[in-house]
This record gives C-alpha cells, structure tokens and sequence, in this order.
C-alpha cells in the first residue's frame, strides 16, 4: 500500500520524532492494537523490533483512499534491521511472535488518551491472519472491546 516503508537504515530515512516507545512483552501471542489517534493529534510511526520476533498490521483509515479498509502484514526481528515507517491515516497492531520481544516505535505526535482510538482486531471485515487461533492470542480488557471497522472515525486528512 502506497507511503508504508520498509527501511532497513534510519541513515536512508528523515523522520522528526518527539517521542519513542518500548514495549515489552514476555510471551508469544501478545496482540496490541489496532490502535491511532485522531486529529488533530494523528501520529506517524517509525517502528523497529530490537528483541524477538513481531508481526506489525497497518490498516489504511484514510476515508478517500483507495485503499481503505485494506491492510498489510510486516514481519520483523531483532536481527533484520529493518524499521517500518507507518504515516499517519493507519491504524497500527502486532502481534508477539516469540516469547520475549521488544519493539521500539518513534511517533511526530504526543500520545493523547483523550485522542487515542482503536479497531476490533478480530473485525471479520478485516480479515486479518494474526497467525494465532483465537483461545490463543493474549489481548487486553481495552483493546477486546475496540469497535469494528465500519463504526471507526476515519483519518480527514489528505491522502
């Protein structure tokens, strides 16, 4: 899908970032998201896996894309150095895929819980391969009761 970049040195690549994230996860099957932030508060990521292995989902929210409603699956390890950027207008999740992982992610916008959004990772809409059976996959109280795709607030801005 057309502005996701799979970058494999931050040397090839300008990004002005004013917050990075780490998050730990201790066992294989851990799914976060699918999560975004609405304007005016819309955030691009650059993320990058510096332990274990994660499977990255970014979903394009974009109303007037194309590519609305469609997604892309990235998987990345500690030793491929390689970094995904996701521009704003996607919705972003992963999932564990071994059992100590963290992936480290730098955003061009502040976190806003008040901003902060999220899509049912198991939207049938979505279709997503989360590569887990469903008694398998370990997701927070939050983000099981996220809305499905058709009730989201969809990214404004441009394409």
């Amino acid at each position: 899908m057309n502005n996701l970049q799979i970058i494999s040195s931050t040397k090839e690549f300008y990004f002005k970032f004013c917050q990075e994230n780490e998050q730990y996860n201790n066992k294989k099957g851990i799914l976060r998201g699918l999560h975004y932030q609405i304007e005016p508060h819309a955030q691009a990521k650059l993320i990058h896996v510096a332990k274990g292995k994660v499977l990255n989902i970014a979903v394009d929210i974009r109303k007037n894309s194309k590519n609305f409603g469609k997604h892309i699956s990235i998987e990345l390890e500690e030793n491929s150095k390689k970094y995904i950027f996701i521009p704003k207008g996607y919705a972003h999740g992963y999932i564990t895929l071994s059992n100590k992982s963290i992936l480290i992610y730098k955003v061009n916008e502040y976190f806003y819980d008040e901003f902060m959004k999220g899509i049912a990772y198991d939207d049938k809409y979505l279709n997503i391969d989360w590569r887990f059976s469903q008694n398998d996959i370990i997701v927070s109280d939050r983000d099981s009761k996220n809305p499905k795709f058709k009730d989201i607030l969809s990214y404004k801005g441009s394409v």
